[in-house]
């Protein structure tokens, strides 16, 4: 890695010598002396009037259109500032933990990495071994704090970056917003996704680019893996801060544009460059020397046109799905041999896995419910129903039956329309699974999930996953909800979907379930509505 910072930089942290602030950030610094006028941010009046804009569109361009030094004090207050737009951590905790974990005599204390952390991939950034020791002890705390960060292996190098313009409590604040605002993707499974959706990134905005990969390269996936690490690997030092300044405020859709400009200088410049025969090590030595400056970098970054955040997570989606199902089929390949298969499309089954006790249910008969509870997957079907929600007791908000049900695993709902006609379906997993992606409306689920109706006929809808190995992305839609929709079925029409007030809803063919419209009309009104938990 090439680029150090200059002499005049950063944080004691930095294994070189540190310029102090001047109080406020108001008088001029040496920075500041070198180009008077160069800068319209300057001040930390200045950051906070930016940041307290209600237009995000002009706060983005005016991030975009600074080129501080890499050494400029702004960075200090600008960082801080843009994360607790999101999110800010107590500081208090911080230190609370940094006590309960490491002692009084911190310097003393056994510092090792957490798991989340891929220790091939420790980049320090001119840190001394002081600045090393803080980083190892905020990854510690944010494991301790953060148990479900299982797999965040660039926040290592994110840290170190971020030390050398914050106070180590401050990087602690910074990166929980970082991870609370899903800036940075938490798991294994994410982030292999991650490395999908730029290949799918790159085979549209470097169309030319990823032709020559196809041709030139007989493991295209192993150049795309690695597009986090030309980064936080091989960019210098002040390329990586002038990312940052943007990332911090926008996501990862710069972490794309920048790895996607990286691609397109490099095939750009592959004729001079020659073929090395190992194109994962020539675009990384392409990064280490890159021919463009910092600005010239991200001039080209922002002018890849058509890029939105919309598309990354829909691609992001896409691909953990599509990882999932990897796992899921041949899983559900196995259990199906030991469910009883023939129960699919049947329009009615005698019998029961377990001899159920009595529910309380205002829409069902026992002999109703024994019926559904033959059609789950043998290790719940041993346990007992009971009612967690019900429209008749609990009233008629979609938030209630939410409340109620989150925490339960999965759970039964039935619903019967003003024609009688009762239906529903059998959801696989626990309704707060909603919230995995922040508040945008995701689907979620396993292959357990089926549809069913009851009267006046009785019939199992499965997953078409059970029987089909070939699984499109519309196949693979099996829960979703909000504040003002619940569905059970995607694809080509939702399966069963009721709206905030748990009245109006619509059945309709889906690609998930391969089912018929669960009652007489495509568009219904509720007359009641129960969940039920599996205890």
């Amino acid at each position: 890695m090439h680029g150090s910072p200059s002499t005049n930089a950063f944080s004691d942290n930095v294994a070189l010598s540190r310029v102090s602030l001047s109080p406020g950030m108001e008088a001029e610094t040496e920075t500041e002396a070198v180009a008077p006028r160069r800068f319209l941010v300057n001040s930390a009046q200045d950051i906070h009037d930016i940041l307290s804009n209600s237009d995000i569109k002009k706060v983005k361009a005016l991030l975009r259109s600074q080129h501080w030094p890499v050494n400029h004090d702004v960075r200090r207050v600008l960082w801080l500032e843009i994360s607790r737009r999101f999110l800010i951590e107590s500081t208090n905790i911080y230190e609370e933990t940094v006590l309960e974990l490491y002692g009084q005599d911190d310097e003393s204390a056994e510092l090792t990495l957490p798991h989340f952390v891929d220790p091939a991939h420790q980049v320090n950034y001119f840190l001394n071994q002081e600045g090393v020791n803080t980083v190892m002890r905020i990854l510690g705390v944010v494991s301790e704090l953060h148990p479900d960060i299982t797999y965040c292996p660039s926040l290592y190098a994110i840290s170190s970056v971020l030390l050398h313009y914050m106070k180590e409590c401050d990087v602690f604040c910074c990166i929980t917003a970082l991870m609370k605002h899903r800036h940075l993707t938490q798991t294994k499974k994410a982030h292999l996704a991650s490395n999908l959706v730029f290949r799918d990134l790159a085979k549209k905005f470097a169309k030319s680019c990823y032709s020559f990969l196809q041709h030139n390269c007989k493991q295209m996936d192993h150049v795309f893996d690695n597009w986090m690490w030309w980064i936080f690997n091989h960019l210098p030092f002040s390329y990586v801060v002038k990312v940052m300044d943007c990332f911090l405020f926008e996501g990862p859709k710069i972490l794309y544009r920048a790895a996607l400009t990286i691609l397109i200088l490099f095939h750009k410049h592959q004729g001079k460059l020659g073929n090395s025969g190992n194109l994962t090590n020539a675009v990384s030595h392409f990064c280490e020397n890159m021919p463009l400056s910092e600005e010239k970098f991200m001039k080209m970054a922002f002018s890849i046109r058509s890029f939105s955040r919309n598309e990354i997570k829909r691609l992001q989606l896409k691909n953990e799905l599509e990882l999932n199902s990897r796992d899921r089929v041949s899983a559900m390949t196995i259990s199906a041999s030991h469910e009883n298969l023939s129960l699919k499309m049947s329009h009615s089954f005698n019998g029961t896995a377990i001899a159920l006790q009595p529910c309380k249910s205002d829409l069902l008969s026992h002999k109703e419910l024994q019926t559904i509870w033959s059609w789950l997957p043998r290790r719940l079907a041993i346990y007992q129903p009971t009612l967690l929600f019900s429209t008749e007791e609990h009233g008629t908000s979609i938030l209630t039956l939410f409340s109620r049900t989150s925490g339960h695993g999965p759970t039964i709902i039935v619903i019967k329309n003003m024609e009688n006609e009762v239906f529903g379906a059998f959801c696989g997993s626990d309704w707060s699974d909603r919230h995995q992606h922040g508040n945008f409306l995701t689907y979620f689920g396993t292959g357990e999930t089926f549809l069913f109706t009851i009267y006046p006929n009785r019939r199992k809808y499965e997953w078409v996953g059970i029987t089909n190995q070939d699984v499109s992305l519309t196949g693979q839609m099996f829960m979703a909800g909000d504040n003002t929709t619940l569905t059970i079925g995607g694809g080509n029409g939702e399966g069963l979907q009721l709206d905030s007030e748990l009245f109006n809803g619509q059945t309709k063919h889906c690609d998930t379930f391969d089912n018929e419209p669960l009652c007489s009309q495509p568009y219904f009104k509720a007359k009641i509505v129960e969940v039920f938990g599996i205890d």
